[in-house]
This record gives structure tokens, C-alpha cells and sequence, in this order.
């Protein structure tokens, strides 16, 4: 793909996760090798009442904006609705993104004057994405294949200002 594409689709922003402003969590070099790095990740997976709960925490963000970004993510026992939360833990920053990034096959309409996404996949039901009342925006995207092959797709991206104090973005999918 050339070493362009490979620069692009090692961003912060090629990913289902959030970004500050406009910076790399991580700074990657030569494969394998990092020029910035977390100091600490950590992940854990447990059941509450037959609620599967991950929590993830990355310092990627504290060295350059004294930001800890934790994401916590529920899962129904029945699987038919996850709540998730990005929390921004710190004083520095003005604005992060968070994203998610859709496979080719679903087809994505904001719904609800920009409060929601429709997601609908070319099988089984569908789904309505909403993040505690923010505007939420589709964009383009990129989806590559296991060949590397270029798909057009989308994006559903919800941002925010930070106001020196963190901040939190709370967000459902919810089968329809």
C-alpha cells in the first residue's frame, strides 16, 4: 500500500477510540519500535449480574496533556445494548474525538436532529448509537481488508471541548 497509507492507518485516528487534539496517542517508528509509548495500559474484564463490564486505561495522553483516557464498556446479558463511557482524566487539551469506525456493510443515517446514528448491517437488526445528547457526526472512513484492500466506509464521531478539567462522553448502542 505504500508507505504513505501505513502512516496513516497507524493513527490514533485510523482507530475505534478517541484522539486530543489531533495528536497520536503513541508516536510509532520504525516497525516495531515507538518514539512516544504509554507509560502504563491497563485492561480488565469481569460480570456483574451477568453484565459483561471491560475497563481499559492508557497514559497515552499524559506526558504531552496531563490527560489519563479510561474507557469502561457494559455489555447486557442478552447483548442487546452496550453502554460505554470515555472518561478524560487530567487539566490539558481543548478538544477530543472520539470515534468509531463502521465496516463497509453497515449503513449509517443520523437520526434524532444529530443526536443519533441509525446502523443498519445488510443482516440481522439494527442499531441506534446515541452519545448523552451530544452531536454526533458521520465522516468518511477507510475499511481495509484482510487483502489491504481500500473499502469506502464510515465513521460515527462524537467531539467535545475540554475544559481543563476532563471530561466524560457516555454513550448506548442499542438494538432496534
Amino acid at each position: 500500500m505504500g508507505e504513505d497509507w501505513r502512516q496513516v492507518l497507524r493513527s490514533t485516528a485510523a482507530h475505534s477510540t478517541v484522539s486530543v487534539d489531533d495528536v497520536n496517542s503513541s508516536e510509532l517508528s520504525t516497525p516495531g519500535e515507538f518514539n512516544r509509548k504509554p507509560i502504563s495500559v491497563h485492561c480488565s474484564r469481569k460480570e456483574i449480574g451477568g453484565t459483561a463490564v471491560i475497563e481499559a486505561r492508557s497514559s497515552g495522553y499524559s506526558e504531552i496533556f496531563d490527560l489519563i483516557h479510561q474507557r469502561i464498556i457494559m455489555m447486557s446479558s442478552d447483548g442487546s445494548e452496550i453502554l460505554g463511557e470515555d472518561l478524560f482524566d487530567g487539566s490539558g487539551g481543548r478538544r477530543y474525538v472520539v470515534r468509531f469506525h463502521l465496516h463497509p456493510n453497515v449503513q449509517a443515517t443520523v437520526i434524532q436532529h444529530g443526536k443519533a446514528v441509525l446502523l443498519k448491517p445488510r443482516r440481522g437488526s439494527g442499531w441506534k448509537f446515541a452519545a448523552n445528547n451530544l452531536s454526533i457526526e458521520l465522516e468518511d472512513s477507510i475499511y481495509v481488508d484482510g487483502s489491504v484492500r481500500l473499502r469506502r466506509s464510515h465513521q460515527v464521531v462524537v467531539s467535545g471541548e475540554l475544559s481543563g478539567c476532563g471530561a466524560s462522553v457516555k454513550w448506548t448502542l442499542t438494538r432496534i
